[in-house]
């Protein structure tokens, strides 16, 4: 469900341009939501505000048809933007706020002897101010100030236990950023700005004892007071000519760790890297065959860097199948990424194939710390031990079949190397892709009825992380294939779409996810 943003009236009288809203309903006992929203606006104020509630059930696997409880949790969503037109451009100020409440950990319950492993409450909030100015038609620059933050409530408890464990993470970011977009000799287009970012983590733990009522406090996750600021500022080029396209950008980012530790004090950890980006896109040209404007061959080739963050250094618990403790000896981690492909854009006919390899080097991993074990799980740490590859292939395509029937398809296909290991990288997707079929009726385009198959492969090119991983397994993630149904059309102003999902009732689970996906189920979305 996206958020709208309202539009200037040609009035001077400020008044309600439209009151909508859209209802989304999923059975078997998936999912009800509604969401209601309100534009109005004059020539110079246009304001857009919006609340949604969204209510998910317990989802019933396909196959076995076993309903895997508990998964279901709510949520409330809110959103206002306002926009004032001013001289040379316009003033936006906007509030985002999502809260998700009672969301449970399911594999946790099932495979790991839990009572109780949820999230009370999981949020997230935005509030900024924009300031956009316009110089005629080649020039703009936007400014951006604003604060986001982010909360997460926890609570565990084993089975046959009387402790219950309560975890509370909140992360505040400030914000500032600067982006000027300006045409030069009609070829080039430059994007250029700056930006500042600065995080404040709060964790703490907290054991009661559901006897006595006692309560004990300890470190949480990650260090309270924790701080991480960001830095970086950027420069792009792109130009354009008849048959042939050529961008060159350049990123320079510094990072700033402050991570306050009981031993050792205050950790400090620097880092800064420049990283730089080529592309070229070219027609390749043929007067017999007149292909010059549809067939185009493409290139990409950039490197990138990521700084250790707070949770990288600093965490300390449980996460996933495993105990961390904090490491704060980690460097960077870098990669250097390429990519080749062809385009073709006919009539009739549109595809797209390309082929990509990323290095990975100084590769952040979880290292087991001997056979210890602490509360039945292992210990790990983190370290830059490693060197990685990854290969793989994306296609798509578009066929029209006439003026009312299209099919399109698409297909990935992935596959990583531990290169210091020697072994497969960690939660490498299996290949997958979909084959879809659209047929528009009547006399408006929305109006259309599809068919689509979705499939995965299975994935048994496991890592010893991912066999260790109760989601994983040693068998891995079995293979699927997906049929779905589904109409859509158009009454008056109302949106009416259906769908039937999973008809088969297949077994689908995402590689690595504790919870499968639903399986036959019917959905009906209304907006007006």
């Amino acid at each position: 469900m996206q958020y709208r943003q309202a539009e200037f009236r040609k009035s001077k009288s400020f008044a309600i341009q439209k009151v909508g809203g859209i209802t989304r309903l999923m059975a078997p006992s998936l999912e009800g939501s509604q969401r209601i929203y309100l534009d109005a606006a004059n020539n110079k104020v246009a304001l857009s505000v919006g609340i949604t509630y969204r209510n998910f059930g317990d989802v019933i696997a396909g196959g076995a048809g076993i309903k895997q409880s508990p998964t279901g949790y709510t949520e409330m969503n809110a959103n206002a933007k306002l926009r004032i037109s001013a001289k040379s451009g316009e003033w936006q100020i906007a509030a985002q706020y999502n809260r998700q409440h009672n969301v449970p950990v399911y594999h946790k319950i099932v495979l790991e002897n839990f009572a109780v492993n949820a999230m009370d409450v999981q949020g997230r909030e935005l509030y900024y101010v924009r300031r956009i100015l316009r110089f005629g038609e080649k020039t703009q620059a936007t400014f951006t100030t604003g604060i986001q933050g982010s909360l997460e409530h926890r609570t565990s408890q084993k089975n046959a236990s009387f402790t219950s464990t309560l975890e509370q993470d909140k992360v505040h970011t400030k914000f500032l950023l600067a982006e000027l977009n300006h045409r030069v000799l009609h070829h080039w287009l430059i994007n250029s700005g700056v930006e500042i970012y600065s995080d404040n983590v709060l964790s703490t733990r907290t054991k009661l004892d559901l006897n006595s009522g006692i309560r004990t406090e300890s470190r949480g996750l990650y260090p309270t007071n924790s701080k991480l600021n960001q830095r970086s500022i950027y420069a792009m080029a792109k130009g354009e000519w008849n048959n042939f396209q050529l961008t060159l950008g350049s990123r320079f980012q510094s990072t700033h760790s402050n991570i306050p530790d009981p031993t050792l004090g205050n950790v400090i950890d620097q880092n800064s890297a420049l990283v730089n980006t080529i592309g070229i896109s070219t027609a390749v040209i043929n007067k017999k065959l007149m292909i010059a404007d549809k067939f185009r061959f493409f290139a990409n080739f950039s490197n990138s860097f990521r700084a250790p963050n707070i949770d990288d250094m600093g965490t300390l618990g449980i996460v996933d199948f495993r105990y961390e403790l904090p490491q704060y000896n980690l460097k960077p981690e870098y990669s250097n990424n390429h990519e080749v492909g062809i385009k073709w854009a006919g009539d009739r006919l549109k595809f797209q194939v390309s082929v990509y390899q990323n290095y990975l080097y100084n590769v952040i991993a979880r290292v087991r710390l001997g056979e210890d074990s602490l509360n039945g799980y292992p210990l790990y740490q983190k370290e830059n031990i490693e060197r990685a590859i990854t290969q793989g292939v994306e296609c798509y395509s578009e066929i029209s079949l006439g003026q009312r029937m299209f099919v399109k398809a698409g297909y990935c296909t992935m596959k990583g190397d531990n290169l210091t290991k020697m072994e497969p990288m960690r939660r490498i997707p299996p290949s997958h892709g979909l084959v879809q079929w659209n047929y528009l009726w009547g006399n408006r385009k929305e109006n259309k009825i599809f068919i689509r198959y979705v499939a995965a492969a299975s994935q048994r090119r496991l890592a010893a992380g991912d066999k260790s991983d109760n989601r994983i397994g040693i068998q891995g993630t079995p293979g699927y294939l997906q049929l779905d149904i589904g109409c859509q059309f158009l009454w008056k102003d109302i949106r009416i779409a259906t769908s039937m999902q999973n008809i088969s009732n297949e077994y689908v689970k995402v590689h690595g996810s504790g919870v499968a996906m639903p399986g036959r189920s019917i959905s009906l979305v209304i907006e007006f």
